[in-house]
């Protein structure tokens, strides 16, 4: 079973993502902010991870660039959630090293999709 950390600050677009990763058979793990998710992805090393770019505090290129770097989560697969959508907020995220960038508002069978591709499933 594959591990899935999603970083995000809005509880109920976690739930809903957690609910819908449940039901397809991956183990998720949550974290509220960029701090936290960090914290997670260092401890528990998830197959992939899926981070909002606009959160308080550390956002989402903030934690990438900390993953990219620590040698523990170097080589984890991320791909950014985001409402924005100016080419130049993909490219950013491009250069940081995300494997994928999808938009919000997303449909669930885009985000399974993409996770099925990075996983190689």
């Amino acid at each position: 079973m594959s591990k899935i950390l999603i970083i995000d600050d809005e509880e109920a677009l976690r739930a809903n993502l957690r609910d819908v990763l449940t039901f397809e058979d991956y183990h998720v793990l949550e974290a509220s902010n960029g701090t936290d998710g960090i914290y997670l992805a260092v401890e528990r090393q998830p197959d992939l991870i899926i981070c909002d770019i606009a959160m308080p505090g550390i956002d989402g290129y903030v934690v990438l660039e900390e993953l990219h770097h620590n040698p523990r989560t170097t080589g984890i697969p991320v791909i950014l959630l985001t409402a924005r959508a100016e080419k130049a907020a993909a490219e950013l995220g491009a250069k940081l090293g995300a494997e994928a960038y999808i938009k919000k508002p997303f449909s669930f069978d885009e985000v399974l999709e993409t996770i099925r591709a990075y996983l190689g499933e």
